[in-house]
């Protein structure tokens, strides 16, 4: 099972992944084992070298999962191609052009995904209650999105109006409780 959180809230999630796993025991009266293992993926777009003389990264390995969803099997996809038609070019005497394509083709939704997650995760009840008052675009857009037709670029923009307000209603709270 996976479970993903951004790096910055990591102790909190410990405690609440720690909360979670007693209550599943407890509810459903499950002899519960140990956490074997747990380690940080990297999403949003690599900040490392893609390629190196005959490695090419893609994938989760290259950075490239999806940074509010956690997502990485389209990514994968699609950078597993672009790999395969920058080694086909090397093998055939032409250059790996497979760095430029990554940031061609998808390091710029990644780099806005990763600003929408942060936005996003950054009130934890308020996007709860954003989503219940504005269920038909969240419905609506997260099934698009996530289907990977459009791209956070897309939801950016048709989504200003509502993240303005979901904004204002937070420094409102935090201007309240100084």
């Amino acid at each position: 099972m996976g479970i993903g959180c951004r790096l910055s809230s990591y102790q909190e999630f410990r405690i609440s992944l720690k909360k979670f796993l007693q209550y599943v025991k407890n509810k459903f009266r499950i002899k519960a084992g140990r956490l074997l293992k747990y380690w940080c993926i990297p999403v949003g777009g690599s900040h490392t070298a893609l390629e190196k003389e005959r490695v090419i990264l893609v994938g989760d390995a290259a950075g490239l999962g999806d940074p509010w969803s956690g997502e990485g099997i389209y990514q994968a996809l699609v950078s597993g191609w672009i790999s395969a038609f920058s080694a086909s070019a090397v093998l055939n005497g032409g250059s790996s052009r497979y760095t430029d394509m990554i940031k061609k083709i998808m390091l710029q939704n990644l780099k806005i995904g990763d600003l929408f997650s942060k936005l996003y995760y950054s009130f934890q009840y308020y996007d709860v209650k954003f989503a219940r008052e504005y269920k038909s675009f969240v419905e609506q857009y997260l099934e698009l999105l996530l289907k990977n037709k459009i791209g956070y670029v897309h939801v950016l923009k048709a989504g200003i109006p509502f993240l303005f307000k979901l904004l204002t209603r937070q420094a409102f709270f935090l201007f309240k409780g100084m």
